[in-house]
């Protein structure tokens, strides 16, 4: 019984609080940097009496914290704890209660804490010194946390990439915090790839590292700023083994930015660390047939350039040849060096006609920013033949006992001659079937394989008979409005496309954007400016104009249908 009612005294009373005696508060220092951080405590002394109630409902309910509000016009409270204490002596009962701030202050100069007031007690100003920049730091007073930041290089071109790197150093654990990432408005800023954690010496101490890194790659000439970055966390001291809320800010760092140079000889600017064009051919070319098709795909590698950055090559029509590009695949990926890209540009050429083809020299200059001069990748120039088809020369056969052959001379006559029983009649058939069986087989084969090829090209039906596509023109139409309204890059593959189709163009040839000047010298000029929007910047006065691009293009269509009406028959019914 006496071990158990103190117990039960304890359970039946509560505390009633009569007054507060006394409020005290008090700082860690009174001098610091606009960086640092201050620990505020206020202490509530509290008189009071045992009365009949809920002990357990004291921290909870009966002991509010003081007013911080005007506080907040000078600092920043990044942190509240309390705890409480209650004791008795000598009969006369009294609690404790503290209040922890961690403060950051919002600017520099000398500031006050106000008195803080709760209830009928109120606690003294206290005046805080707050200095510029940040404390220094020596082997004897090394700094529990600090930024550093870099640049690769301090000049650098326009659109060049610049590796910018920050490194977090604490010398305690972190539990919590969030690290500030670097804009600029400027500048093109990508992350580049992951996280490293490593463990350095500094001010002959132990840091734990955190290293974070950005490509940069500036547009426009001139000082590029990228302002300070900054940390706030919270940290666990490994020395005092307390917690408590950090921050700190980096430096900032000034690039300066220079134009591309005059000597320059390239349409599109391209300053890389390297670059390379190759180009290579599915199906022989060497010996290519009228009906037969092949793909030529020309790839740009590059490496400390966007992928976004590289140009489009496009082949423009040739002589004897249908020209079909495919969409372009562009990638880029992370490299020990920064970044690195692929452009992959496919394209169907069809042959049409026995001719000679010259695929004109492709050349691509490019600024080497490694050894500040303009190098140039090329790829030669290539020539090679297309064939007649033999399939289109065989005549067919009959059961007549003499067989007709055409004669290729000049005069064009038609010579019948006798078959030669007597000396391998028999042969001589069985050769004409085998070789005719061959090339039916032949046919099928290589019709199979071009409606193969051909699957690629966006649905497009090739005839090799007569090489017609048979493309429904409204479908296409939709698709070139479609492309218009959504910014889609193949929106002049599209117009090109739709135009062939049109029999009031078929004459034109259309088969590249610059053969838009003989159909509309507006729509020729949209189209241009459309495709230097999609795929490389321009520093021209002229603008795309969505609206009048489909103002052309609805002309055209108008100028279609009202030909097509013309020139239809009137219906007959009997």
């Amino acid at each position: 019984m006496v071990r158990i009612l103190p117990i039960i005294i304890l359970l039946l009373i509560s505390v009633y609080v009569s007054a507060a005696a006394r409020l005290d508060a008090s700082v860690d220092r009174n001098r610091i940097y606009e960086t640092d951080t201050i620990s505020l405590t206020v202490v509530g002394n509290i008189e009071m009496e045992f009365s009949f109630g809920g002990l357990m409902n004291f921290g909870r309910n009966q002991i509010p914290a003081p007013d911080t509000s005007i506080l907040e016009q000078n600092f920043e409270i990044l942190d509240q704890q309390q705890s409480y204490n209650m004791q008795s002596v000598n009969g006369k009962s009294n609690a404790q209660v503290t209040w922890t701030y961690s403060l950051a202050p919002i600017k520099t100069g000398n500031l006050k804490i106000p008195s803080l007031t709760y209830k009928d007690a109120e606690s003294k100003p206290i005046s805080i010194e707050v200095l510029g920049g940040k404390a220094p730091t020596n082997a004897n007073n090394p700094p529990n946390i600090f930024i550093e930041v870099e640049v690769d290089k301090q000049t650098a071109y326009v659109q060049e990439q610049v590796i910018y790197t920050i490194r977090l150093y604490t010398a305690g654990r972190l539990s919590s915090g969030n690290l500030s990432e670097p804009t600029s408005t400027n500048a093109i800023i990508e992350p580049f790839g992951e996280d490293k954690k490593t463990y350095r010496m500094a001010y002959n101490r132990r840091y734990e590292v955190i290293e974070r890194q950005y490509l940069l790659f500036p547009q426009k000439s001139g000082q590029l700023s990228i302002d300070a970055q900054s940390f706030n966390g919270m940290m666990i001291d490994s020395y005092n083994r307390r917690r408590a809320r950090v921050r700190e800010t980096s430096e900032t760092v000034s690039i300066s930015v220079l134009p591309p140079p005059a000597s320059f000889s390239g349409d599109v600017w391209l300053p890389a660390t390297s670059l390379r064009v190759s180009d290579s051919w599915e199906g022989d070319k060497e010996s290519l047939l009228v009906g037969d098709s092949i793909t030529r795909n020309i790839d740009i590698s590059a490496l400390g350039l966007l992928g976004s950055a590289l140009p489009p090559i496009n082949m423009s029509a040739q002589k004897g040849l249908k020209v079909y590009p495919d969409q372009p695949l562009i990638e880029s990926f992370s490299h020990e060096s920064g970044s690195q890209s692929i452009r992959k540009q496919s394209t169907a050429l069809v042959a049409v006609n026995a001719t000679q083809v010259d695929l004109p020299e492709i050349r691509i200059p490019w600024w080497d920013t490694v050894n500040n001069v303009e190098r140039v990748e090329v790829i030669p120039a290539q020539r090679f033949s297309i064939s007649v088809n033999p399939e289109a020369e065989i005549a067919p056969t009959t059961n007549s006992p003499y067989q007709a052959s055409i004669n290729s001379s000049t005069n064009n006559t038609t010579e019948f001659t006798a078959p030669n029983y007597a000396s391998g009649g028999n042969n001589n058939t069985q050769a004409w079937l085998s070789l005719i069986a061959l090339l039916i087989f032949g046919w099928i084969g290589t019709s199979w394989f071009l409606l193969k090829r051909l699957q690629s090209v966006e649905g497009k039906q090739i005839k090799f008979a007569d090489t017609k596509v048979q493309i429904d023109p409204a479908d296409l139409l939709r698709q070139v409005q479609s492309a218009i309204k959504a910014n889609d890059k193949s929106m002049t593959k599209h117009l090109i496309l739709w135009l062939q189709v049109l029999p009031a163009y078929s004459e034109f040839k259309i088969v590249s954007i610059a053969d838009l000047k003989s159909v509309n010298a507006e729509l020729y000029t949209q189209a241009r400016l459309f495709e230097n929007l999609a795929y490389a910047p321009t520093n021209s006065d002229q603008k795309f104009d969505s609206k009048l691009l489909t103002q052309c293009i609805n002309q055209i269509n108008t100028t279609k249908k009202q030909q097509s009406s013309t020139q239809d028959l009137s219906p007959f019914y009997p």
